[in-house]
């Protein structure tokens, strides 16, 4: 699919309950976690970018707002991350795109070619990125499915909406997220 078509949507309002600190602000290499994700999208010729943050991200909210992508402030962070696709799906409505693309911003090693690749596998359908044994974002959902997130809860509330996503392989080791200190190295 045409990434003009597509909205993407950064899920940047996590707490970091296991970093213990905000993990999204940490460095990794030279940059914030948090703009790694960001930097691989912005050149990709998305259709709209939005970023969903917490209040407690004020310099990542800030280089995102930068990079072009709108800042979406997540009031509520503890409601999870149903609660963030939501306000992802809400804003996606007032655009044109056909789809909108999730991303979790703690998940620095998703690069242009697991994009590109997640476009391609595009035609209609739920889509949710898997290495063979986890699925997870990157996803993608058709506008169809846009009023079901409405009804999404907690953490783990899309799960249920993803269930019957068709999965798009993408490499070992990509699908990586930053949950503690030690998971800041950068080989992948």
């Amino acid at each position: 699919m045409d990434s003009a078509r597509v909205a993407v949507a950064i899920m940047a309002a996590g707490k970091s309950t296991r970093f213990g600190a905000n993990k999204l602000e940490a460095m990794l290499g030279s940059k914030m976690l948090g703009l790694a994700i960001a930097d691989t999208l912005a050149p990709l010729g998305f259709g709209a970018r939005f970023a969903i943050t917490s209040g407690r991200s004020k310099a990542l909210a800030l280089s995102l707002s930068q990079r072009g992508f709108e800042i979406i402030d997540n009031p509520d962070p503890d409601a999870g991350l149903s609660y963030s696709i939501k306000l992802a799906a809400a804003a996606a409505m007032d655009t044109s795109a056909d789809a909108l693309m999730v991303c979790l911003a703690d998940m620095p090693f998703v690069d242009a070619n697991c994009v590109r690749t997640m476009l391609a596998s595009y035609s209609g359908e739920a889509l949710i990125a898997t290495d063979g044994s986890i699925s997870c974002p990157p996803a993608i959902l058709p506008r169809s499915l846009w009023a079901s997130l409405a009804g999404l809860d907690g953490d783990t509330g899309a799960r249920a909406l993803f269930a019957n996503a068709r999965q798009v392989l993408l490499p070992k080791n990509v699908l990586r997220d930053i949950d503690v200190r030690e998971d800041l190295v950068l080989d992948h």
